[in-house]
């Protein structure tokens, strides 16, 4: 999730510069968090896989890290709690979602879910962050871009595929294959333009 999207469409949506950069600072904030549980979690295979790493070299205890946990995500629960309760509760929504990828969903074939779900949450937390609400439009460009995240998902998985399949790491594209994954992923971004350009033509001057 990237908190600068989020106040780039925050703004959009009428929002008051303080009040992007809150909800950008509180973005940052539950990102930093998942992040530093992510690390925490591979703290025992990085030792073996990424030495360099702070946690495996000893730099920073699991104590430490666990301080930085707690204070990215206070600095995002306060940052969007600041702006209402709408923004918080999407927030943490993402942060729950962060961590079902970095504790349960990482390293299997639906890893790519829970990023395509984080994707599709931003505009609706920037948007509610702005106006306190949602409109019903939105929540079809919320749609959209949860297959976006789909789809760049999957192209990174395709990217990575032979490095996960040498290393025995089980994604969507060690799953399906190259084809399949290519196939999905082009069917995917087609769906898109056909949508984006449909919805171009309905809303167009009569």
């Amino acid at each position: 999730l990237d908190p600068a999207t989020a106040a780039a469409i925050a703004l959009v949506a009428g929002a008051e510069p303080a009040v992007a950069a809150r909800l950008a600072v509180a973005m940052l904030g539950f990102q930093f968090a998942i992040g530093v549980t992510n690390d925490l979690a591979d703290a025992p295979s990085d030792r073996l896989t990424h030495p360099r790493k702070p946690l495996a070299t000893g730099v920073l205890s699991s104590r430490d890290v666990e301080g930085v946990l707690i204070v990215a995500l206070s600095v995002g629960i306060i940052g969007a709690a600041s702006v209402g309760i709408g923004p918080l509760t999407i927030g943490l929504v993402g942060f729950a979602d962060g961590l079902l990828y970095d504790l349960r969903l990482k390293g299997t074939p639906f890893a790519w879910l829970a990023f395509a779900v984080g994707v599709g949450l931003l505009p609706v937390y920037a948007w509610w962050g702005a106006t306190g609400g949602l409109p019903l439009a939105l929540l079809g460009v919320a749609a959209m871009a949860v297959f976006a995240g789909a789809a760049l998902a999957l192209a990174n998985a395709l990217a990575d595929l032979e490095k996960d399949a040498e290393a025995g790491t089980a994604t969507v594209a060690t799953m399906l294959g190259r084809v399949r994954t290519l196939a999905s992923d082009i069917c995917l971004l087609v769906s898109l333009q056909v949508v984006v350009l449909a919805t171009s033509l309905l809303s167009g001057p009569d």
